[in-house]
């Protein structure tokens, strides 16, 4: 009786050891299983943000070159003080003169348009057939430009976005203004080909 006392009490004991062994064993592979997949998870995390930043950043440097390219009413400025005579800064209206005709710049950011416009005459001083050829040269000769009428006052003017207006458009656009104002009464022109049909 001893003796199988004894040996049930070895196996017992062999079994309590392989039994303590194996959750050793299944305590440490669930341990690395957890480690391994929180290690997954921030990696993950880790990639995650990366891809965020790199996104922001990204986007950051498109919103940056877009907007480099884009007219303000500073850099207007800056390009009419260079092509542009006897240049005067009032907020934002930029007087100033070329080609012997006096011009304006008008701008407004918020609404993103831009005028350059020069006064000609008053319509008291004018006739029907000036009136008419100058109609007539806003869909031939004056291209860029438009012969206008505003608070009795004949303009030429030039209206753009300001945005989107280039420094090769701005210097075109002072060249047309000032030659569509000369030319008024004559050959009624901004300078540039003749586009269209006879007048």
């Amino acid at each position: 009786m001893t003796d199988q006392t004894t040996e049930r009490s070895a196996v017992a004991t062999e079994f309590g050891r392989i039994e303590e062994h194996s959750e050793s064993l299944w305590t440490k592979a669930a341990y690395k299983f957890r480690r391994d997949r929180v290690g997954v998870w921030s990696l993950a995390v880790v990639m995650y943000i990366r891809a965020l930043l790199l996104i922001f950043v990204l986007l950051q440097s498109v919103v940056a070159w877009a907007e480099s390219g884009r007219m303000t009413g500073a850099r207007l400025a800056n390009i009419i003080l260079e092509v542009g005579e006897d240049v005067v800064i009032d907020g934002n209206v930029i007087a100033f003169n070329y080609a012997g005709a006096g011009l304006q710049a008008i701008f407004d950011s918020q609404a993103d348009r831009m005028r350059i416009v020069a006064p000609i005459i008053s319509l008291a001083e004018t006739d029907s057939e000036q009136l008419l050829l100058a109609l007539a040269a806003n869909y031939h000769s004056v291209l860029d430009v438009r012969y206008a009428l505003s608070d009795g006052v004949i303009f030429a003017a030039f209206i753009h976005p300001l945005g989107s207006l280039t420094e090769a458009d701005l210097e075109s656009a002072i060249t047309q203004v000032a030659t569509a104002r000369n030319t008024f009464g004559a050959q009624y022109s901004s300078g540039v080909a003749f586009f269209g049909g006879s007048q």
